[in-house]
């Protein structure tokens, strides 16, 4: 398993110190963002020589690029605003395949008009599902003709909400180039703490081989970010199940204050080497 962070976790805006943070706190990947560019995630125009600013400061960090978030309302209710991310989501797709980035991460996308992390009570309804398969199967042949995954994390306040949705999307899509990321402090809560090795462990059972990354954040009853290894969520078991289930792929931290990442590449790197 490779140990990577959001390199969005430091405040560095250019690529070259973002990436010498990612490397200076212990970690051996990062995934990426553009606002780690100074300009925004979804931009309206990609310049023409970020790609080669971008590369050269993974090169001269030597940190590889394990994703790039390409994360927008894909069901928002402003069409205007989808059209525009879906035309900025094609210039990040024709990046990744220059920066050898094998995966664009997505978010299924909420019925709440101003907020795509916030709950719809809309988002559970047919019409959700439908609009959000729609606009996948329009990602899909672009992610394919530059080589790319598309990965999908469940969201509590997202179409694709919990283990369950997402093999059903998986089904429903049919697709290789869709894969799964597990984030287990997405699944857990105070009122299934108790039952936090069953959901882990169904989750990774359910999604197998889907899976392409594992996220590690961690959280407090309250179900505030604080440091990974202090909260409540049980990585070492969280760990050992993808282990079982033969993943070894990337594991990536975030939701994390930036002084606090260096100890928390120490307790993932504890776990996983």
């Amino acid at each position: 398993m490779q140990l990577g962070v959001f390199a969005k976790t430091f405040p560095e805006t250019n690529p070259h110190a973002s990436l010498q943070a990612v490397s200076n706190a212990g970690f051996a990947a990062a995934h990426f963002n553009l606002a780690c560019c100074n300009i925004p995630s979804m931009p309206d125009h990609v310049p023409n020589d970020l790609g080669d600013e971008i590369k050269s400061a993974a090169q001269d960090n030597n940190v590889p690029l394990l994703g790039l978030s390409a994360t927008y309302n894909i069901i928002d209710p402003d069409p205007q605003k989808r059209a525009r991310a879906f035309r900025s989501f094609e210039q990040l797709a024709r990046l990744a395949k220059d920066l050898h980035i094998p995966m664009l991460s997505l978010c299924t996308g909420t019925c709440h008009e101003t907020d795509m992390w916030k709950y719809h009570r809309d988002n559970d309804g047919k019409q959700a599902w439908l609009d959000m398969c729609r606009e996948i199967d329009r990602l899909i042949p672009i992610a394919e003709l530059h080589g790319l995954k598309l990965g999908v994390e469940p969201e509590h306040a997202n179409i694709v909400s919990n283990a369950t949705k997402a093999a059903t999307l998986l089904k429903d899509m049919q697709s290789k180039t869709l894969g799964i990321i597990i984030d287990p402090a997405n699944l857990i809560y105070k009122e299934t703490l108790k039952e936090q090795q069953h959901v882990v462990a169904h989750a990774v059972d359910t999604l197998g081989a889907a899976t392409i990354m594992a996220h590690a954040k961690d959280k407090n009853l309250e179900g505030q970010n604080v440091v990974v290894g202090s909260g409540i969520i049980d990585f070492q078991f969280f760990i050992r199940e993808l282990r079982a289930n033969h993943f070894s792929g990337p594991i990536v931290t975030h939701g994390l204050n930036p002084h606090d990442a260096p100890q928390a590449a120490k307790f993932l790197k504890g776990l996983i080497l």
